[in-house]
């Protein structure tokens, strides 16, 4: 299910529904259908029909691509600016917290995965990550500091050989 190459931008057939799924397939090397097809699902599935919007469809999620990574033998490992526990009150209580140049440095340089977040335009957003650039499955390609179309929260580190 990996392909060999250099990563390329998988652009979105559903906006603002099917990036998750793009974005994976950027980071696998592979077409989107091929990989929607092998996970079972494209996101695409109707959950809320009396919701609006994107908010009606499945989308596919976080532990999905854990589970689907674990399935085909590839490492990934999720990871945040931000180390935090959920109070008894409900709040969210931020025990230690990155400022993102330095996350970056530390942690996503020269390292593939997917970024999860906030885009401009989308809300909740994902976006493939080469290790230096942004890969949007919007077709946009961006740096990830200070661009002004994403504000990443969580990088999955996925790894696609023996590179610990």
């Amino acid at each position: 299910m990996i392909a060999d190459g250099a990563m390329l931008i998988v652009d979105s057939v559903e906006p603002h529904v099917d990036c998750v799924l793009c974005s994976l397939a950027s980071v696998l090397r592979v077409k989107r259908d091929t990989l929607a097809q092998s996970m079972g699902t494209d996101g695409t599935e109707i959950i809320l029909p009396d919701a609006e919007g994107k908010q009606k469809y499945k989308g596919v999620l976080l532990d999905e691509v854990v589970r689907y990574c674990v399935e085909i033998g590839v490492t990934c490992t999720p990871m945040s600016t931000a180390i935090y526990i959920d109070t008894p009150d409900g709040q969210e209580l931020i025990l230690d917290e990155m400022e993102l140049p330095e996350f970056e440095e530390r942690y996503m340089k020269g390292r593939e995965g997917i970024l999860f977040g906030k885009g401009k335009f989308d809300g909740y957003h994902a976006v493939a990550w080469d290790g230096e650039n942004i890969l949007d499955p919007n077709g946009y390609k961006y740096q990830l500091v200070d661009n002004g179309l994403f504000t990443m929260e969580h990088f999955v580190w996925v790894v696609l050989s023996d590179g610990l």
